[in-house]
């Protein structure tokens, strides 16, 4: 019986390893871990659906441990894990990292390509990131979307406002103040979808404001006659929902993501008055054509197969050759400077507590 062990980080990612885990055990033993010093809504949910293999927080120190002929993680550019995968790699343990939702690609992090092995949601993103093991599968957590036509007396917008982890949080209440003023202008309901990390003040808004989870995300978007949003992986899930996009940039982001160009249900503005006009475009089109742009443009950006992207992840992991040679861990490969940076913070924040208690 093959053994997987699974790294999640946050509740998004066990919602996207679900299924899969539930494939996996009548065939595989399963261990299920969660980042260490990561606490973003995942071991309680763990512990709730999966108590018998969860084994705790998985530490660098942890990873010398492992059991297990292959590891799955969502997220392998942050220095610990990065360390834990050269761990693992020196005792011929291979990652396999799924790309769980749409990330930038081509910068210093260099996402998705320090694992052994990738699964991405496209084709596309395979072809932007330098990794010799790459396996286009699907998303999981699009499986459930269904393509519906949207109501045509529908008057609420839903405005996503995910500007999470330090990244473009100073532009966060004007682009806000944009997108609420644009909506009003036009005569709609608009409704903030806060992302449950995003911790910004929207005191200023909170008449629009409703939180926002991994559960509720779908019942917002088909409750919404169209979506306005920044980088986020809401631009899928909306469009696979039937609802078009506006994708509102004038802060100039820039991820090295392609979405796809020329598209109805999906619309580009840069500043104030492109995204007003292109507002009202889109809410005067007519929903059968909104309809089947969306069905183009999920044929075209997204790979949706016969058999479940769930599928084809569990397939992959029971029945893939995923064997590495053993290699003998070396000084470089293990104490690099990201793993004594990690080592560092983990003894910091080790001592801190000790003191605190």
């Amino acid at each position: 019986m093959r053994k997987i062990s699974f790294i999640i980080a946050n509740d998004t990612i066990f919602y996207s390893l679900d299924k899969v885990i539930r494939n996996l055990i009548p065939s595989c033993h399963v261990d299920i871990w969660t980042q260490h010093g990561v606490n973003e809504g995942a071991e309680n949910i763990i512990q709730s659906k999966y108590p018998a293999f969860y084994k705790g927080k998985l530490s660098i120190f942890r990873a010398f441990y492992i059991k297990s002929e292959a590891v799955v993680l969502c997220n392998d550019w942050s220095s610990e894990a990065k360390s834990i995968i050269k761990i693992l790699r020196s005792r011929g343990i291979p990652t396999v990292c799924l790309q769980e939702s749409v990330v930038g690609f081509k910068d210093k992090f260099k996402r998705l390509e320090h694992s052994d092995y990738v699964l991405t949601q496209d084709v596309s993103s395979g072809n932007l990131i330098s990794s010799p093991k790459i396996i286009p599968v699907g998303n999981p957590r699009y499986e459930e979307y269904e393509t519906t036509k949207v109501a045509a007396h529908g008057r609420q917008v839903l405005i996503n406002c995910n500007f999470t982890y330090g990244i473009f949080e100073d532009v966060r209440q004007s682009w806000l103040r944009d997108c609420v003023s644009t909506v009003l202008k036009a005569g709609y309901i608009p409704k903030i979808s806060k992302h449950p990390r995003d911790h910004g003040n929207l005191d200023e808004f909170a008449e629009y404001v409703i939180p926002s989870s991994v559960s509720s995300i779908a019942a917002q978007i088909e409750a919404s006659k169209l979506i306005i949003t920044r980088f986020s992986s809401l631009i899928h899930e909306s469009i696979l929902k039937g609802r078009p996009v506006i994708y509102y940039n004038p802060h100039g982001e820039n991820f090295n993501y392609e979405f796809g160009q020329n598209f109805e249900a999906l619309r580009y503005a840069n500043n104030k008055e492109s995204l007003e006009d292109a507002f009202m475009s889109l809410s005067q089109k007519h929903i059968d054509v909104i309809h089947q742009d969306s069905v183009k443009y999920i044929n075209e950006n997204l790979i949706i197969k016969e058999k479940k992207p769930s599928e084809q992840i569990s397939d992959f992991l029971v029945s893939a050759d995923l064997h590495l040679q053993r290699r003998k861990p070396s000084a470089t490969a293990v104490f690099d400077y990201n793993f004594i940076r990690t080592l560092s913070l983990y003894i910091k924040n080790a001592l801190t507590h000790s003191i605190k208690n």
